[in-house]
């Protein structure tokens, strides 16, 4: 496995467009073309990028940077779509490893990660779990909010409200 974020160019749009869930798992995360224009459309600044394999498309990833002061400081990542033909073979874990890394090396503060999923028995709850997000209490939009306790190495993530 060679996975790395690409940026989304007219050379790879329409590989990245086509990727969705499976069967059930519609309204769990946003399609790739409602989040690229959300992206470009929103007074908020969002981030995102393709998560491939090789030359292979696997995934999508969107993420916002809030200041200190807002609700959810630091960074907030808003879409991890891995394609239905993918999942289940690391993709996630891996693409959220190359955030936490960015995260870790950015200067922008604090370094903390924040997520929000749908509550669904069937949900992704379980796979944040394991990864070490750590539920909140807090809801957004129906969306129960979680976020991340430490980083991949077991270094301890900012405490945003220090």
């Amino acid at each position: 496995m060679s996975v790395h974020f690409r940026d989304i160019t007219m050379a790879n749009l329409r590989a990245v467009y086509e990727l969705e869930v499976g069967p059930g798992q519609d309204g769990l995360v946003a399609p790739v073309g409602y989040s690229i224009a959300e992206a470009h459309l929103s007074d908020e600044v969002f981030h995102y990028r393709a998560i491939y394999d090789g030359e292979t498309p696997v995934g999508f990833l969107m993420w916002d940077v809030q200041p200190p002061g807002n609700q959810f400081p630091g960074w907030g990542l808003c879409r991890l779509l891995i394609d239905h033909r993918h999942q289940a073979r690391g993709y996630g874990r891996a693409a959220l490893d190359l955030l936490c890394a960015e995260i870790q090396s950015s200067t922008d503060r604090p370094r903390c990660l924040w997520t929000s999923y749908e509550p669904r028995e069937d949900g992704p709850r379980e796979f944040y779990r394991r990864y070490g997000f750590v539920p909140t209490g807090d809801v957004i939009d129906g969306e129960e909010v979680a976020r991340l306790a430490q980083w991949p190495d077991g270094s301890p993530t900012d405490d945003p409200f220090a």
